[in-house]
């Protein structure tokens, strides 16, 4: 792949790299994909990717600090791609300004497939996806439907696995049963002034309301 078409389809072949199934690896699995924004998930990390190709730095700052300013719990693993070294100081800037940033690791693929882990924990999985990036053919939006399909299916598959032990609590059903209530009533209270409060709009994804893209997965609204 020439540099200038790696540069073009750096951030869906990075995804692409994320989700591509190697023997032995703990693959992400894809739960949102809206450009400049794709949610991924292993089975300990949140990753948000932020395409920063062709956008303003500042701009692809207040976008970064708008996705960790709506972080909700977790550790967050937030990887910007694309653009180069002015960037640097302008992401560091949103990890100072974090709620928390001990749950916060921030990384910044740049236009030349060089990944820097700007602040917080390493991940196998994004280094290895990086490394990878470059040989790996971009992902196609044909394709995306899909592989949210297989994610969505790995996650039921793993809450299934864990309800069966005894005496264990099924938490991760638990924690998606309070999810879909707690979306149906915050739904309830501002749908009419902002429409429906999980619907994937893809403004609002731009605009930093990254949740959107998993959260469209659940229903919002009983009609």
């Amino acid at each position: 792949m020439d540099s200038a078409h790696r540069k073009e389809n750096l951030f869906d072949s990075f995804v692409a790299a994320l989700v591509t199934p190697r023997s032995g690896d703990g693959d992400a699995a894809l739960v949102g994909h809206q450009p400049p924004l794709a949610v991924l998930e292993t089975a300990r990390e949140g990753i948000v990717v932020l395409d920063a190709a062709g956008t303003p730095p500042d701009e692809v700052g207040r976008r970064a600090g708008r996705i960790v300013g709506g972080q909700q719990g977790g550790h967050l693993y937030l990887v910007v791609v694309g653009g180069g070294a002015e960037l640097e100081p302008i992401l560091k800037a949103v990890d100072r300004d974090a709620p928390d940033p001990r749950r916060l690791s921030m990384f910044h693929l740049d236009d030349a497939g060089r990944l820097d882990r700007l602040a917080g924990a390493r991940s196998t999985a994004i280094e290895r996806a990086a490394r990878a990036a470059p040989s790996t053919p971009p992902l196609q939006v044909a394709d995306v439907p899909a592989l949210i399909a297989r994610g969505r299916r790995e996650r039921e598959e793993a809450i299934h696995f864990a309800a069966q032990f005894r005496g264990r609590r099924p938490w991760a059903t638990i924690a998606l049963v309070a999810v879909c209530v707690l979306v149906f009533l915050l739904d309830s209270e501002v749908w009419k002034s902002r429409g429906r409060w999980g619907e994937n709009f893809g403004e609002w994804v731009k605009a930093g309301e990254v949740w959107r893209l998993l959260s469209s997965a659940f229903p919002s609204r009983l009609m």
